[in-house]
C-alpha cells in the first residue's frame, strides 16, 4: 500500500503552485534549476512538487527567498501567507503587524 503524503499547509502550497503558472515560471522542473542556479544546490523537481502540495511544514526561507524573487513577488507577503496558515494568527494585534509590514514594504519602494 502506498504511503499517502501529510499535507500540512495545503492554502500555501497551492498559493506558490498559482504563481508559478500566473507569472509563466515554466515547470516545477525549471523552478528547480533556477534555485539550483541561485545556490540552492538539493532544489529538484520534486521538491518544488513538496512545496506545491503543502507537504513542506518548515519551508527554508532561502527557498522562499528564490522563489518570491522568481515569481516578481514580495517576499515579505510570502511570508504572511505562509504565517496565516501555519499559525492562524487573529485578532486586533496581528491585523496592526500585517498592516505595519505591508506598510513598511510599500513606504520603502516609493523611496
Amino acid at each position: 500500500m502506498a504511503r499517502k503524503e501529510n499535507v500540512v499547509l495545503p492554502r500555501f502550497g497551492n498559493y506558490l503552485r498559482t504563481l508559478r503558472l500566473l507569472k509563466n515560471a515554466g515547470t516545477q522542473q525549471k523552478v528547480a534549476q533556477l534555485l539550483r542556479k541561485r545556490g540552492l544546490k538539493r532544489a529538484s523537481q520534486g521538491l518544488i512538487g513538496k512545496y506545491e502540495k503543502g507537504n513542506i511544514y518548515d519551508p527554508n526561507p532561502d527557498v522562499l527567498q528564490v522563489l518570491a524573487k522568481a515569481y516578481a513577488v514580495d517576499y515579505v507577503e510570502m511570508v504572511l501567507q505562509l504565517i496565516e496558515e501555519k499559525y492562524a494568527p487573529k485578532g486586533k494585534k496581528w491585523d496592526a503587524i500585517k498592516n505595519v509590514l505591508r506598510f513598511n514594504r510599500i513606504f520603502g519602494r516609493i523611496f
